[in-house]
């Protein structure tokens, strides 16, 4: 790549993450905790495509969980979302109810399959997509959850135009304990002009040696708590003749 600018890069325009650790309702669940998350996601100057793995484990008795993955403020609409656990999909995916201006959370009291009571997540998101996951005493169960959104354009101080996307880490840090391993893979497609802010450093980029270039960002991380997130910046390429 070209070059590689501090975390620090000044934007214009504020935006918000486009992908999500899933969350709990409470401020930390008390038994069932993330052993791992594995997250694959493909930028392109259009798209974005997410696919995620949770493995999670009850530590407690049985339980019947409601789960929430989060939309950024700014960020588009959660396109195709589909949710499974073990495999199997689940069908009662439901939109939550979204962010109220100046309040410090999102707020829900509404009844249904999808909802199971009241339920309250705490965070500065536009809405969630919610779901329940049983789990019987000392299961582990794998979760995955897919779909497409739009990237976010920005303006950066001095750079011009650009792409931002962040990785929402903060709400994985609402079940139980640290999560035990995570694996955070960003392939960005050949469109971007050069990366202009990463952070926190990733464990490792790579270029692929085409024309033009693919570059793959990825952080590895075990035992710990999320209290950032992660985001990257890339400057797209100009019109022809510009």
């Amino acid at each position: 790549m070209k070059k590689l600018m501090a975390a620090g890069a000044v934007m214009i325009v504020a935006a918000a993450g486009v992908w999500a650790d899933i969350a709990s309702p409470r401020e930390q669940w008390e038994t069932v905790r993330m052993d791992s998350e594995t997250v694959r996601v493909t930028l392109t100057a259009s798209e974005v495509v997410v696919n995620a793995t949770f493995v999670m484990t009850n530590t407690g008795e049985a339980s019947e969980v409601v789960v929430g993955y989060p939309r950024g403020p700014l960020e588009a609409e959660l396109e195709d979302f589909k949710a499974s656990v073990d495999g199997k999909a689940i069908k009662d995916v439901a939109d939550g109810p979204e962010k109220k201006a100046g309040s410090a959370g999102v707020k829900g009291g509404r009844r249904g399959p999808a909802y199971g009571g009241s339920y309250k997540f705490a965070g500065d998101y536009a809405g969630w997509k919610v779901f329940k996951v049983p789990f019987a005493e000392g299961q582990t169960r794998t979760v995955v959850v897919s779909y497409r959104t739009k990237p976010t354009p920005v303006k950066v101080k001095d750079q011009g135009d650009a792409l931002f996307y962040s990785y929402i880490m903060r709400t994985g840090a609402t079940w139980k304990g640290k999560i035990g391993e995570a694996d955070i893979a960003i392939e960005i497609a050949p469109f971007a002009r050069e990366i202009l802010a990463v952070s926190p450093k990733p464990t490792e980029m790579v270029e692929a040696r085409t024309d033009p270039p693919h570059t793959s960002v990825r952080w590895r991380m075990k035992d710990f708590e999320p209290d950032s997130n992660i985001e990257i910046t890339i400057r797209v390429p100009r019109p022809a003749g510009t």
